[in-house]
C-alpha cells in the first residue's frame, strides 16, 4: 500500500485522485507528518493555513489531515473564509486560490492549498507555502509521511476536538478592495458586465468586489453558487464549448465585459466582442504593465 501512496508525491505537491491513490488513511498519515514538519520548523507558537476549494471530498479529506494535530491541542489552525454559503455544506469554508496568494502572504508559517484547479473533481492536490508563498518542495515531507506510515495502528485512535475557524485578514481584504475600486474611479461611463463563476471558488472574495461596483454598472452573474458536481460545465477555459451561458446572457444583456474564472480562480480569461478568447499570457503582461 505504502509504494501506491508514495506515487502521489510529486516533486511540488501531493496529488492524485482521491478514494484511490489518497484516501482516508493517506489523509491523516499526512497530516501527522505535517504536524511534526511544523514543530521542527517553526515551533509550537507557529501558525498554520488552511484552505480548500469546494469539492465534495475535502470535508473528509481536512477532517482526517486535522485529526492528529486536533489532538495534540495545538489551537493555531486558521482556515480562509470568505463569502456567503451553507456553512454545514462547507464546515471550512472556501477560498480561492488568488486570494490566498494575496490575503495571507507572511501572515502564517505554513499553509496548504487543497484543490485540484480546473481538473475533474474526483483530483485531490496539496501544495504546500511557507511565510513568502514559496512552495516546499515535498522530499522532506515524502520522508516524514513513510515514517508515520508504519506508526499508523498508533495515531488511528485520536480524541475529536474542536479546532477554532477565524478570519483575521478582513483589514487586507478591505485594503486590497480600496486598492481596485481606486483603479475603477477613472472608468466614468456605465458598462454592462456578465461574470460566469463556474460554481466554484469564485463565488467568494471574487463575487465580493463586484458587489462593491454594482452601483456604477451593470453586473450580472452566471452560475454565482458553490457545487462541487460541476452542474454549470467544465472549467476549462479555453474549451469553446463552456462559453454557451455566457455566450447567451451576453446577447440577452448586450454586455460590453464578458469574464469566466477556472475553479479555483488562478486562471481567468476575457472574451472580445467577436468572441475571440484572450488568454492568460495575454492577460498577465496586461497586469503587469499596471503593476509595474
Amino acid at each position: 500500500m505504502i509504494e501506491n501512496y508514495l506515487k502521489a508525491f510529486k516533486a511540488y505537491d501531493i496529488r492524485w485522485i482521491y478514494g484511490k491513490e489518497i484516501d482516508k488513511k493517506f489523509t491523516y498519515i499526512l497530516g501527522t507528518a505535517i504536524w511534526n514538519y511544523i514543530l521542527e520548523k517553526f515551533g509550537w507558537n507557529s501558525k498554520f493555513l488552511i484552505w480548500c476549494d469546494v469539492r465534495n471530498q475535502n470535508t473528509e479529506i481536512i477532517d482526517n489531515f486535522v485529526s492528529w494535530i486536533k489532538w495534540t491541542w495545538f489551537d493555531n489552525i486558521f482556515f480562509a473564509k470568505f463569502g456567503n454559503f451553507d456553512e454545514n455544506k462547507y464546515p471550512y469554508w472556501i477560498c480561492s486560490t488568488s486570494a490566498l496568494y494575496y490575503l495571507w502572504q507572511w501572515s502564517f508559517d505554513l499553509w496548504v492549498s487543497i484543490t485540484a484547479s480546473h481538473n475533474p473533481w474526483e483530483y485531490v492536490w496539496f501544495k504546500f507555502f511557507d511565510k513568502e508563498v514559496e512552495l516546499i518542495m515535498t522530499d522532506e515531507l515524502k520522508d516524514l509521511f513513510q515514517k508515520y506510515y508504519f506508526d499508523w495502528e498508533y495515531f488511528e485512535n485520536i480524541l475529536e476536538r474542536h479546532v477554532e475557524l477565524v478570519d483575521e485578514v478582513q483589514s487586507k481584504k478591505d485594503s486590497l478592495f480600496k486598492f481596485l475600486l481606486k483603479k475603477w474611479e477613472w472608468i466614468q461611463k456605465k458598462y454592462k458586465f456578465v461574470v460566469d463563476f463556474s460554481t466554484w471558488a469564485g463565488t467568494t472574495i471574487e463575487h465580493d468586489f463586484f458587489e462593491q461596483i454594482k452601483d456604477k454598472h451593470e453586473i450580472n452573474y452566471i452560475n454565482n453558487f458553490p457545487d462541487w458536481l460541476f452542474s454549470s460545465h467544465e472549467s476549462d477555459t479555453t474549451t469553446k464549448w463552456n462559453y454557451e451561458q455566457l455566450s447567451q446572457k451576453v446577447r440577452e444583456r448586450s454586455a460590453d465585459f464578458w469574464i469566466m474564472f477556472d475553479w479555483d480562480v488562478d486562471r481567468i480569461w476575457f472574451v472580445t466582442n467577436s468572441w475571440e478568447v484572450v488568454n492568460c499570457d495575454i492577460i498577465t503582461a496586461i497586469i503587469a504593465n499596471q503593476v509595474l
